[in-house]
């Protein structure tokens, strides 16, 4: 396999050699400047595995099943386009700028819920990613699909389980058919008592109108469950991590928080936590960079080291919150770009702002080099982040009274 970026020394470090040019990515990704509308270079290891798995069977295979994920829009299948024009409205800007208080009410609660788990236990650290940033991930998108959030453990429970780079292929199966299953019963529920949540409206619009089909509809809500929780999960966490390495920037956030959708973006860009989604096998001979590709090797097109590319950004190993522009593609490029984007920045937004306002003297409990990282087959991530920060004397006991 062919890795876009082949030397890489920490899990976000900037690259050093290699195939790393934002304009590589623009052969994996439609609808990029300058790229040719014929360009049918490469299909995701996934499709080619379909189409291997055809061969074997000698079955007919219908194009859509086939259709190459790096094609420009136009050759797209009128049935994937309809599908993703059926679930990004809910998405828009309009929509999340109206769930924008509740977020920001989600984000107060998950505070007085931190603060009040280290006054009630008395402890010097509280794990921001399981109480925090992973909570919070979740209930925002449970609250736009309409999951209800007593179902939480089970559903991260099993989200964590098939993602693991540790567990048995066994165990992640398990874990796969347990959440489809559930959401097939979810949207069966939604069928006979529709309520103000996107899986509802779609069930109204467009399954009763036969536009998309219930298996379609169980797989795309699937998606959207398990895809961008731990990222913004993880990007809310490097966004801690990398404003207290850089205490003079933080400052200037704090006098002025207009500085914040800037900095939010400059995060993404910094520490991409999707960074091995795009993996292309190529479909005919082509020459990237001087190195060539044969027909059906794969690549690994790493977003990561381009938003670090240097013909495309100007110092791009420092950190800064006033980078402008800042054509960043941690969420993807066209038609493909993830249509949680504007829901993403939000939160982080929010999140951020929410936890260095209310959380005076914020900081990370141990040395920064001791934070243990996710496996590198997986999102980059933490594994866990201790904080601590100066403790009111009776903020828990004020806490507790209001609950």
């Amino acid at each position: 396999k062919h890795y876009i970026e082949p030397e890489i020394n920490a899990r976000t470090s900037a690259p050093k050699h290699g195939l790393c040019k934002m304009h590589v990515l623009t052969l994996v990704s439609p609808i990029m400047p300058g790229i040719p509308a014929n360009n049918e270079r490469f299909t995701s290891h996934a499709m080619k595995q379909a189409r291997t798995q055809h061969a074997k069977q000698d079955t007919p295979v219908q194009h859509d099943e086939l259709r190459l994920t790096a094609l420009p829009a136009k050759h797209e299948t009128p049935t994937s386009l309809l599908r993703r024009s059926i679930f990004d409205p809910g998405f828009s800007n309009q929509r999340v700028d109206a769930v924008v208080p509740s977020i920001k009410a989600k984000v107060e609660e998950l505070i007085n819920d931190v603060k009040l788990k280290r006054w009630k236990g008395g402890e010097k650290a509280v794990d921001l990613q399981e109480n925090f940033s992973l909570p919070l991930a979740f209930k925002v998108i449970y609250e736009l699909l309409g999951i209800p959030f007593s179902d939480y453990k089970f559903l991260s429970t099993n989200v964590a389980v098939r993602a693991s780079a540790s567990g048995s292929a066994h165990d992640a199966a398990a874990a796969q058919k347990d959440l489809t299953d559930y959401m097939e019963k979810l949207v069966a529920k939604k069928e006979k008592n529709p309520e103000n949540d996107l899986i509802s409206e779609v069930i109204q619009k467009h399954l009763k109108k036969g536009e998309i089909t219930r298996d379609q509809l169980v797989a795309h809500a699937f998606l959207l469950l398990v895809a961008g929780n731990a990222t913004v999960a993880s990007m809310i966490n490097f966004g801690v991590v990398t404003l207290l390495q850089h205490p003079d920037q933080l400052e200037d956030l704090k006098k002025d928080p207009s500085l914040w959708p800037s900095a939010v973006k400059e995060i993404c860009r910094y520490h991409t936590a999707s960074s091995f989604a795009l993996r292309r096998v190529a479909i005919r001979d082509v020459e990237i960079g001087g190195v060539k590709i044969k027909k059906d090797e794969g690549i690994i097109a790493l977003n990561q080291a381009a938003n670090r590319d240097p013909e495309a950004f100007k110092d791009p190993d420092r950190f800064d919150i006033r980078r402008n522009p800042n054509p960043h593609v941690a969420f993807g490029y066209g038609t493909h770009l993830c249509p949680g984007e504007y829901l993403s920045y939000k939160q982080l937004e929010l999140a951020l702002e929410g936890l260095f306002t209310r959380l005076p003297g914020l900081k990370v409990a141990v040395p920064f080099n001791q934070l243990q990282y996710t496996p590198p087959d997986r999102d980059v991530g933490f594994v866990e982040l201790p904080v601590t920060w100066k403790q009111g004397k009776d903020e828990g006991r004020a806490i507790n009274n209001k609950k």
